[in-house]
């Protein structure tokens, strides 16, 4: 007699080849101590990002950040001599800064000296085994680390839209990893403190971000956005690709963090800081310029401003190219 009870449905596939269900992935699979770049490797490409625990000692993150800081208020106090603006998005910032958005900034300055020019940071000897096993190569032949930023929001800064730092370079398949973010913990970053979000495996959908987010909703396929905390000197590394956002610091201190960004050799980034340099705008007298004038000015550029960054990312639901906020 054939049986009447029902057969239980097959899972539906993942809405991208490769792409680890919810019921697959738990925050213990992608945290790891240094003990096996290759198997964090592993994960972050299922993942689409890890984190490591004590990647720099505590010590070296603690100097690094007193460093950052007085760097970011020497150039504070320079672009005020010299009568320098900084506006809200890349447009209105300069190479050596970007004010993300209220509260959050982003700085090059001094960043490849002192402190930031320590071996354990430019030549970290288990990062750079975890980026040739994802990039392939040695440091310098397949990739290189193009870029050190001091990431800082200071209390009060709000929560940021959800976005990528950069496109995929396939529009057909899903490809390994060729731009890769590690944000150090400088000093302790406690939940109050607006850690990164994030929602894990998203590499895989955002290279047609509309249709395979809708689809993967309809097949309750979206991992559960997730918020790591951090110690000094731990680090969160996550692909390029990856969606994520910054959350309000409801703390009293504010949040600091070593950005490195590794990039494959032959990949460019011309969208998150502009050329133009504080140190190249003509320094204003004391008194120049009618206040009326300026004030006119000022207002018809950022209207300038939001009509491009509303061209260039017609989504309300990702920005991507430009770093909206870590």
């Amino acid at each position: 007699m054939a049986s009447l009870t029902a057969a239980t449905p097959s899972p539906r596939p993942p809405v991208v080849n490769g792409m680890p269900l919810p019921s697959e992935l738990t925050p213990e699979q992608y945290t790891f101590d240094l003990s096996s770049p290759s198997q964090a490797a592993a994960a972050f490409s299922k993942a689409g990002l890890v984190k490591i625990k004590g990647l720099i000692p505590r010590e070296l993150s603690l100097l690094a950040l007193q460093e950052a800081q007085d760097s970011l208020e020497e150039l504070f106090a320079t672009m005020k001599e010299r009568g320098v603006t900084l506006e809200q998005g890349t447009k209105g910032g300069y190479a050596e800064v970007v004010q993300r958005s209220e509260g959050r900034y982003e700085m090059n300055y001094k960043m490849t000296e002192g402190i930031f020019a320590d071996a354990n940071i430019v030549n970290n000897q288990w990062l750079s085994e975890f980026v040739g096993e994802i990039m392939g190569g040695e440091q310098g032949e397949e990739w290189e680390l193009h870029r050190r930023s001091l990431l800082i929001s200071f209390p009060g800064a709000k929560g940021q839209q959800w976005h990528v730092d950069g496109d995929h370079r396939s529009t057909s398949t899903h490809a390994s990893a060729h731009a890769i973010n590690a944000f150090i913990a400088l000093g302790d970053i406690t939940l109050d403190m607006g850690p990164t979000e994030l929602r894990p495996a998203s590499h895989f959908l955002s290279r047609k971000l509309f249709k395979f987010m809708m689809l993967a909703r309809a097949r309750k396929q979206l991992h559960v956005p997730v918020q790591p905390v951090a110690l000094a000197g731990d680090a969160l590394i996550f692909d390029y690709r990856t969606l994520h956002r910054g959350t309000e610091n409801n703390s009293t201190k504010p949040r600091a963090m070593l950005e490195l960004v590794f990039f494959k050799k032959g990949y460019t980034d011309l969208l998150n800081f502009p050329k133009r340099s504080v140190f190249n705008v003509k320094k204003r007298e004391e008194g120049e310029g009618d206040e009326d004038e300026k004030g006119e000015k000022n207002h018809a550029s950022k209207e300038e401003n939001k009509e491009e960054e509303e061209e260039e990312n017609p989504s309300p639901l990702v920005a991507v190219g430009e770093k909206n906020e870590k």
